[in-house]
C-alpha cells in the first residue's frame, strides 16, 4: 500500500481546511511593516506523532540503501520536499509527543519546561485539586503517583501538562516561536496537546497562534470528531475553571481527502 501525503500540501493551500491526523502544523505568512514587495519565505512545519525514521522514503533509503520505490511506505510528496530543501540526517527528538511539541515551539529542552512524558488528563494536578502549588513545581504538574501505586520510579514521577503562558499562578511565561517571529501571522492546525487538556489560557491562541482547527488532547477519533473538539464540558470541577477550552473544530471545507492505492 502506498500513502499519498498530498493531504498535507492541500491543507497549506487553504488555512480554513482541516487536518484530521495527529500533527501539529503552523504556516507563517510574513507581512512587511514597510509595505516592501520583497518577502522572506513562508515557513511550514509538520509535526507528526509516531512517525518512524524509516517510515519516510528518503530516510529509509539513506539508512537501508533501498530506493524509495522499493520501500513498504511510499512518501513521494515528502521525498520531494526533502530533495528541494534541506534534510537533516542526524538530529535529536524527544520520544514523546507533548515533550517534543514543548521543545520545538520554545527552542528549549523539554525537561526544563517540566514536560517529562506524554500528558494525560490532569485531574491530579495542583490546579485541578484546588491546591496551592509547592515551591519548585508548576501548578499544572500532574502527579502520576496519585494514580499509579506501583513502586517504580519511572512511573511514579510528575510532568507538566500545560506550557506556561503567563496566567495567574504561572512562575514563567514561555516565549513561543509564534510570539518571537514579529511581523508574521502564525496559524496552527491539528493536535495541540500543550494546554492541560482544555485549560483556559493555555491554548494555541494564548501562545501567539491563530487557532484554525485544533484539539488539546493526546488522540482523537477519526470519525465523528467534531463534537469532541467543540465540547466545553468542564473536566476540572474542583478548580476555578468553569468550562473546557479543549479545542475548535473550525469550519467545514470538504477538502480533506486521503488517496491510497494497492501495490
Amino acid at each position: 500500500m502506498s500513502l499519498n501525503f498530498s493531504i498535507f500540501l492541500n491543507a497549506v493551500k487553504s488555512i480554513g481546511s482541516r487536518v484530521i491526523v495527529l500533527l501539529m502544523l503552523f504556516a507563517i505568512q510574513w507581512v512587511s511593516a514597510q509595505g516592501q514587495a520583497k518577502k522572506p519565505p513562508n515557513i511550514i512545519f509538520f509535526l507528526i506523532d509516531d512517525l518512524g525514521y524509516t517510515d519516510v522514503g528518503v530516510f529509509a533509503k539513506h539508512l537501508t540503501g533501498v530506493p524509495q520505490k522499493g520501500q513498504f511506505y511510499e512518501t513521494p510528496e515528502v521525498d520531494k520536499l526533502s530533495a528541494e530543501g534541506i534534510t537533516f540526517w542526524q538530529a535529536y527528538a524527544n520520544p514523546l509527543c507533548s515533550s517534543t511539541r514543548a521543545s520545538v515551539i520554545t527552542g528549549r529542552y523539554a525537561s526544563r519546561l517540566g514536560f517529562m512524558t506524554a500528558t494525560g488528563r490532569g485531574n491530579t494536578t495542583f490546579f485541578a485539586r484546588g491546591k496551592n502549588t509547592p515551591q519548585g513545581f508548576y501548578q499544572h504538574d500532574q502527579m502520576w503517583a496519585d494514580s499509579i501505586p506501583i513502586e517504580q520510579a519511572v512511573q511514579n514521577g510528575y510532568t507538566n501538562i500545560a506550557l506556561p503562558s503567563g496566567q495567574p499562578g504561572d512562575t514563567t511565561n514561555e516565549l513561543t516561536i509564534a510570539e518571537a517571529l514579529h511581523g508574521y501571522d502564525s496559524y496552527l492546525i491539528g493536535k495541540w496537546h500543550l494546554g492541560g487538556h482544555g485549560l483556559q489560557g493555555y491554548q494555541p491562541q494564548d501562545q501567539g497562534f491563530n487557532a484554525v482547527a485544533y484539539f488539546d488532547a493526546g488522540s482523537s477519533p477519526f470519525y465523528n470528531w467534531r463534537n469532541l473538539w467543540n465540547n466545553t464540558t468542564n473536566t476540572y470541577p474542583l478548580s476555578t475553571q468553569t468550562k473546557s477550552a479543549r479545542g475548535k473544530a473550525g469550519e467545514p471545507t470538504g477538502m480533506y481527502v486521503v488517496r491510497y492505492h494497492s501495490a
